[in-house]
């Protein structure tokens, strides 16, 4: 599903709760990095390919509800300066 939009899904192991969007691959990684080194739990993050978009980000939030272990979605929009 997400491969198709261009996304990448990453399910991470473990009891991780948190589920998260992220517009871009570098954000993605540092943002499951932040949240851990803050005593969070990340269950999964999907990178919407720097292309975030009405349709992307609908099927984004499907993907990631599709893991029985996300009770939190972080979403983290890329800013442009």
């Amino acid at each position: 599903m997400t491969e198709k939009e261009g996304m990448i899904y990453v399910k991470l192991s473990g009891e991780g709760s948190l589920g998260t969007i992220v517009n871009g691959a570098r954000l993605a990684m540092n943002t499951v990095d932040a949240l851990v080194a803050r005593g969070g739990h990340p269950a999964n993050f999907l990178d919407t390919g720097g292309k975030a978009t009405p349709e992307t980000i609908k099927a984004a939030f499907k993907c990631v509800i599709s893991d029985a272990r996300v009770e939190v979605i972080f979403v983290m929009p890329q800013r442009r300066w």
